[in-house]
């Protein structure tokens, strides 16, 4: 009877590995970011959408496509006259959550409590020295700093034309040091200069004892919008010496149909075993920049290193590991998993062949064609996602 016992239960721990998920995630999504919320055992997905920020929460990665998951937690006044509001991300600090964001050219935050869909409010603009966009957290030896597209001339005489990525210390979740402002990395490279020289969208990449931060290269509006990456090799993220960039080039670029992928987030599965890039992507040959881009998610490879692969096309996915996992096995696996094990080589980073085939896919060209047509119309762990 025991033995009968344990084969049912491996057996229904492999129906639930088998889950999967569609995508696109949204038809029209852009600036996607998500986290994995173990005290609610949710996802929570935000997107650019115009006049306010708004929180999807589901209990599985396929529920984000559910619009009716949706919730408007902050709008304002301003934010109806201007509906400018961009890459919202909702991020756990000290214990309460926050949505940092752009607006009319600004970085904000908004302040939450315990409830990540619950009432946001207080905004209050994070950055005045100049023009600033896509901000976001980054947790560093028990620190917390605000990462976010720049004009390097408003920072340094050390200039390049366009946006660069700056940091600067949080001193609360509410408020930088403006006094201290590094730009940690420039658009120096010809594939981060296409229709104009980009650096923005960075996000945070924790994996292995190691701290990266993935960032949107070249111009949206081409076909060559890509994922750059640097890597924290020295002891001071405030210190610009301290990060080395993989400068041969993107380590996600276009491929498979879809076109300028990028502005992404980074998230580990429920069960702290895999990593996961969500972003998105268009499928008009010449890039887009506006709501004419879809969702994605995908996993990287991490076999050997980080292979952020290429670009997925729409379809049936298996789902991130752990989704019917309960909360305390996804917690203590997420515990095991920061303990830091392996150095990670920048030269280790890959990126995919265009041609390369992808995983899992499981959908026909056809409904992949028919895809298309429609989407046009306190616990701090060292990883920083242990929410």
């Amino acid at each position: 009877m025991l033995l009968f016992t344990a084969l049912f239960n491996f057996a229904l721990l492999g129906l639930a590995s088998a889950s999967t998920f569609t995508n696109p995630l949204r038809a029209s999504g852009p600036d996607p970011f998500i986290v994995y919320d173990h005290d609610t055992s949710s996802y929570l997905f935000m997107q650019t959408s115009g006049n306010g920020l708004r929180v999807t929460k589901s209990s599985t990665l396929d529920g984000i496509r559910d619009t009716a998951n949706e919730k408007l937690v902050f709008q304002n006044q301003d934010m109806k006259d201007r509906p400018t509001v961009w890459a919202g991300e909702i991020h756990k600090v000290d214990g309460n959550w926050y949505i940092y964001y752009s607006h009319a050219d600004a970085v904000w935050v908004v302040s939450g409590g315990t409830d990540p869909v619950g009432d946001y409010n207080n905004p209050v603009r994070l950055y005045d020295r100049g023009w600033s966009l896509d901000n976001t957290v980054l947790m560093v030896n028990g620190k917390n700093y605000l990462v976010f597209s720049c004009h390097s001339s408003d920072v340094s005489n050390n200039t390049i034309g366009g946006s660069s990525i700056c940091i600067s210390p949080l001193t609360s979740p509410t408020a930088i040091d403006q006094s201290q402002v590094t730009v940690i990395s420039r658009p120096e490279e010809a594939w981060e200069q296409s229709g104009g020289n980009t650096n923005e969208g960075p996000q945070p990449l924790y994996w292995a004892g190691q701290t990266y931060i993935t960032y949107s290269a070249s111009f949206c509006s081409t076909p060559d919008y890509s994922l750059g990456l640097i890597h924290l090799t020295g002891d001071d993220p405030m210190d610009a010496a301290s990060w080395t960039k993989k400068t041969d080039g993107p380590v996600f670029h276009s491929g498979n149909g879809e076109y300028g992928p990028g502005h992404n987030g980074m998230f580990i599965s429920p069960d702290g075993t895999e990593l996961w890039n969500v972003y998105h992507a268009t499928w008009h040959p010449e890039g887009q920049c506006g709501d004419d881009r879809s969702t994605f998610a995908m996993k990287v490879d991490t076999t050997n290193g980080l292979n952020f692969g290429s670009p997925v096309t729409s379809g049936e996915y298996t789902a991130p590991s752990g989704e019917d996992v309960s909360p305390v096995t996804a917690k203590s696996e997420m515990i095991a998993l920061t303990e830091p094990t392996t150095t990670i080589q920048l030269a280790e980073l890959t990126s995919q062949p265009v041609e390369a085939a992808q995983a899992t896919l499981t959908s026909s060209s056809e409904a992949r064609e028919t895809t298309h047509r429609t989407r046009g119309s306190k616990s701090r762990l060292v990883t920083g996602y242990d929410y």
